[in-house]
């Protein structure tokens, strides 16, 4: 098998190689572009320190100390304190699921644009 697609063609084999790693390579890019420029700025400063006062790190963060709902220890489970947690991890979770699907967006879109563009050339 190998041998086979070493001969003749192998050079325009590597030209379609090299074109699809091309494609791959600007859609990944546009998802990478899109997750720092619109996604992961929707979430500065929500993070447990800041919002809830859980200091998990100490001092090795390098942040101050915040004072919120989580930061006495006998409020560590109270309804305040989980709710607050709960909601920035969500918030966490939603951006990370929102990277993870814009993937398929990008390559949707991409493949209507490409599809589009050969069928006007045929």
């Amino acid at each position: 098998q190998a041998r086979k697609n070493s001969g003749r063609g192998s050079c325009s084999n590597f030209a379609l190689d090299i074109r699809v790693f091309l494609a791959w390579f600007a859609m990944l890019g546009t998802c990478c572009f899109v997750e720092v420029v619109l996604l992961l700025p929707t979430m500065k400063g929500l993070d447990w320190s800041t919002t809830c006062g859980l200091n998990i790190l100490g001092d090795i963060s390098g942040l101050p100390l915040t004072r919120g709902i989580c930061s006495e220890v006998d409020q560590l489970f109270s309804f305040n304190c989980t709710t607050c947690l709960s909601a920035v991890a969500a918030g966490w979770m939603l951006v990370l699921l929102g990277s993870l699907c814009d993937v398929y967006f990008v390559f949707y879109l991409a493949s209507a644009v490409v599809g589009g563009i050969m069928g006007h050339s045929r």
